[in-house]
């Protein structure tokens, strides 16, 4: 079976820190088309679907702005063309905060949706603010409980740290009311400032002081030790879950597995291939599916190599045999600490975390 990711790239606002591909001024006709275009690639990559899906993840942009007929629209072809979604298949809808309300996810429950991941980022409104949200802390929790209130028991809440003049303290304050909400996953990312961003411009002409690299990783080494105590339990470096309740679809990504992307932008992993989709809405709409929209992606490394960069971001880690032919490489991180053997596998220490790209980087 193969795990099946859908983008949806509208938004009501662009945040000041994205640079994912995503739009915003767009209606209903456009969510229709692009709905349109979406059921003509899945045929296009039906024999790839055939085998069937494991989970279906609905990542954007913000898939809540799709009303449900449009999402029913989208799901029955995805039943279709893969021979019919297990029951027990996860699918995943990404949702923001204040861009739907009790009947739409009672609408979104009854299609067969049965998590929501949920981009809250921050419960403190001046960081809202400073992030370019849409939305306030109030409306987070209200929406939170809407979701609760229309028989979701599987939901994530996103977070970011090392935010523009936040401290450990208002940090701390975000994971608190985090937790009181009692979500079964949390997800938990520092700000990365990204090119091209309204963000990064006011960084560079110094309007917003961001805290030390000191600080990013006293906050995210306060935030492992609280979740845990909390009962969330670390299973890859942002992500936290109550037990049994890791996010299946991200797992099988961690793991080198198939997936297939679908829509704008949108990447697979099938068969040893790595593919592209377009990143021009209207590229996409007029031809979705075709090959000339989906593109393959040249990667230098072997599948050695992807599967230690990404089986290594797993508190599991992977089993030593897979290191064979680095030897110097894992000599020299267990010496320095950033590395750890347990029971035949090798995995980051805590030291390690705080610097995984470092280690990553002596195996690509």
């Amino acid at each position: 079976m193969i795990a099946l990711y859908i983008h949806v790239p509208f938004c009501l606002r662009k945040c000041s820190y994205c640079d994912f591909v995503s739009f915003t001024g767009h209606g209903q006709e456009t969510f229709d088309r692009y709905a349109s275009a979406l059921c003509i690639e899945m045929e296009a990559r039906k024999d790839i679907l055939s085998v069937g899906v494991s989970s279906i993840y609905f990542g954007g942009g913000t898939p809540s702005l799709l009303p449900s007929r449009t999402l029913a629209k989208i799901l029955g072809y995805a039943d279709m063309t893969c021979g019919g979604i297990p029951t027990v298949a996860e699918i995943t809808l990404e949702a923001n905060p204040a861009t739907a309300g009790l009947p739409e996810f009672r609408a979104f429950r009854r299609l067969g949706i049965n998590r929501i991941s949920m981009g809250i980022q921050s419960f403190n409104d001046g960081m809202l603010s400073v992030l370019g949200r849409v939305h306030t802390a109030q409306e987070a929790v209200q929406t939170y409980e809407s979701c609760r209130e229309a028989g979701f028991d599987n939901i994530n809440l996103d977070l970011i740290f090392a935010l523009p003049g936040q401290n450990a303290a208002m940090w701390k304050e975000d994971l608190q009311k985090a937790v009181f909400l009692a979500p079964q996953h949390l997800s938990i990312y520092n700000l990365q400032v990204e090119e091209n961003t309204p963000m990064r411009k006011k960084k560079e002409e110094g309007v917003l002081i961001f805290p030390t690299e000191e600080e990013d990783a006293s906050m995210y080494s306060g935030a492992v030790n609280y979740l845990e105590e909390t009962g969330y339990k670390r299973y890859e470096i942002s992500n936290f879950a109550l037990d049994k309740r890791e996010c299946r679809h991200n797992i099988n990504y961690w793991k080198n597995g198939d997936y297939l992307g679908i829509g704008i932008a949108a990447h697979s992993h099938v068969a040893g291939r790595r593919l592209a989709n377009t990143s021009s809405l209207e590229e996409y709409l007029s031809s979705p599916g075709n090959s000339s929209t989906c593109l393959s992606v040249d990667t230098p490394l072997s599948k050695k190599q992807e599967n230690i960069f990404l089986g290594l971001r797993m508190d599991e880690g992977l089993p030593i045999l897979l290191f064979e032919n680095y030897q110097k490489e894992v000599s020299e991180l267990l010496a320095s600490g950033l590395l750890e053997e347990y029971s035949g596998r090798y995995r980051l220490s805590e030291k390690g975390v705080l610097i995984a790209n470092r280690v990553f980087e002596l195996f690509i």
